[in-house]
């Protein structure tokens, strides 16, 4: 959780508080983290794929930047990205925070909130600035 620091800590403490979604959204700024109940019946395992794509300046993202993924109640993977700027990640259901940085290029990503349904690969991109 180096590259994290306290901008995630504050999020996840605002966010998993209870805080009602309709008062703003990642893009307004705030990074919200309330807990969804995203299982779906006819989904078994409950898990999911996330497949997280991260750029800067267009191109894929350096090697080795690394990935952070959060849920509301503050549990962390991370990932590497891999030559082609990828991490992937098997997770549970739920709603997550999620993060990139390169601290050796001094880059780091906005922190944005996904909701991960189970039983499917979603995929997302974050750009490094």
């Amino acid at each position: 959780m180096r590259g994290l620091g306290w901008m995630l800590g504050a999020a996840l403490l605002v966010g998993c508080t209870g805080k009602d979604d309709s008062a703003g959204d990642s893009a307004s700024g705030g990074v919200l983290c309330t807990s969804a109940d995203l299982s779906d019946p006819s989904c078994e395992s409950g898990q999911a794929v996330l497949r997280v794509a991260v750029t800067s300046g267009g191109a894929p993202a350096p090697a080795g930047t690394m990935v952070y993924v959060t849920d509301c109640t503050g549990g962390e993977n991370s990932a590497a990205a891999d030559e082609f700027g990828e991490a992937r990640f098997n997770l549970p259901a739920a709603t997550y925070i999620l993060y990139a940085d390169n601290a050796g290029e001094g880059l780091e990503s906005t922190a944005e909130t996904y909701d991960l349904p189970g039983c499917q690969t979603t995929s997302l991109d974050l750009v490094l600035q």
